[in-house]
């Protein structure tokens, strides 16, 4: 079987969650659409991301994915793919949590709210793609809010000045034709009289072409469609025998560490040993909060394990061994205060933790002040983070006066020199 794994990424409030709803329904995951606003969504299962209406963390789901009937095309081919979805957050604040995501993705699904059209953090979004070479397609969410005054047209032209020009419209009669223009395969193809999909797919994984597909992911208008494309952009792969995985995403399940990573060579098995500190102790395979243990994993899976403890967010195993330098950094520096009689050793514990799961946060101890110093991407940020630390050790935390970290270096060789004569003293530099 065909195996991927697949990103939802977007700006806050495009509609990542309910898309990926409608793709769990369509494959039998769920019985009943949840909502957002009524948290009974699937993936966004934390207590915080139902309280605010948004995703907070990335969260793992596997499905099978097939060939779905649509009025343009009515013939079931069956074809079938093993989808691993990683539902992304979608808030600035929490974009270093994305990022890492992206690290094991084959395909990003772009999404973007027809009634903003391409923001800001799309920008941001399609740069991180771009630095990581991830292929694309893109659904433009909510047409069903936008069909008196904003047309196909106006959207794509958007998508063309701020992402890319070789954003297509994928549902359009002349796909074929704006297809052509992209390489001269296609072009000879196209006069041909039919492109290929192994042509198609070269183009997408190659970051030439990025299919673009208008629908809801409320209504389900054109999911199809998009489901269709992911399958036919899937294709059987290659692995290596020797392992390799990358790690993207710490968690803690009651006080247990779990490393999620995504196998790219190779396999794992239960009770495996990689060190005398880590070992193999359960495989888990994610379906949202629930999971099932399984014996083994291999290429192409996105799995939890239990056991390990000396692998981090981003670092790679195996073949993959090396860490990838993150895009996205905190900007603000915050000192944490706490109450004087506040337990230091359980503080420190769940800190650890907390860098553990997100290493951006980069928490620095003082051994002498007690002073720590934590960065952070925003307020939405530092709200989350009192939460956690209160639920987990029960400290009242908060936050001093935050500081901007500047990041600079020295332009270009210089030289310099200083002559100091203080109170009868005398140094020179």
């Amino acid at each position: 079987m065909k195996r991927m794994t697949i990103g939802i990424v977007a700006h806050v409030d495009a509609g990542k969650t309910t898309l990926s709803e409608q793709m769990l329904l369509r494959c039998g995951i769920i019985s009943r659409l949840g909502k957002v606003d009524t948290g009974d969504t699937m993936l966004d299962y934390d207590e915080q991301e139902k309280e605010r209406g948004i995703t907070i963390y990335a969260k793992e789901a596997h499905l099978t994915m097939k060939r779905r009937p649509t009025d343009d095309d009515p013939d079931n081919r069956q074809d079938e793919t093993e989808v691993y979805v990683i539902d992304t957050p979608g808030h600035a604040d929490f974009s270093s949590e994305m990022e890492r995501a992206l690290q094991v993705l084959d395909l990003a699904v772009i999404l973007i709210n027809a009634q903003d059209g391409v923001q800001s953090h799309t920008e941001t979004i399609w740069k991180c793609l771009e630095h990581y070479r991830i292929p694309a397609v893109v659904f433009v969410n909510k047409m069903d809010l936008v069909q008196d005054y904003k047309t196909t047209d106006e959207l794509l032209d958007n998508l063309k000045e701020h992402c890319s020009d070789a954003c297509i419209d994928w549902l359009a009669e002349d796909r074929d034709e704006q297809l052509g223009v992209i390489n001269e395969e296609l072009m000879n193809a196209f006069f041909e009289g039919s492109v290929p999909l192994e042509l198609v797919q070269q183009a997408v994984y190659g970051r030439q072409c990025f299919p673009v597909i208008f629908g809801s992911a409320k209504t389900g208008a054109h999911v199809d469609d998009l489901m269709n494309l992911i399958v036919d952009l899937s294709f059987e792969k290659e692995y290596g025998e020797e392992f390799g995985a990358i790690v993207y995403k710490i968690t803690s399940d009651e006080g247990t560490r779990l490393t999620h990573l995504k196998i790219t060579s190779g396999r794992i098995a239960a009770k495996q040993k990689f060190s005398e500190e880590d070992k193999i102790d359960q495989i888990r395979l994610y379906q949202g909060q629930t999971f099932s243990a399984v014996s083994e994993a291999e290429a192409g899976m996105v799995v939890a394990v239990k056991g390990l403890k000396n692998f981090e967010a981003g670092s790679g195993m195996g073949i993959e061994e090396g860490s990838a330098k993150p895009l996205l950094n905190a900007y603000m520096s915050y000192t944490l205060l706490t109450d004087e009689r506040a337990d230091k050793l359980a503080l420190a514990r769940v800190l650890h933790e907390l860098a553990d799961e997100d290493p951006t946060l980069d928490i620095e101890i003082d051994e002498k002040s007690k002073r720590i110093q934590v960065r952070i991407m925003g307020q939405m940020q530092i709200e989350v983070l009192r939460r956690k630390i209160l639920e987990r050790c029960g400290i009242e935390a908060a936050f001093g006066a935050g500081n901007i970290i500047y990041a600079e270096t020295i332009a270009a060789p210089v030289e310099g020199y200083g002559h100091f004569e203080p109170l009868r003293h005398y140094a020179e530099v």
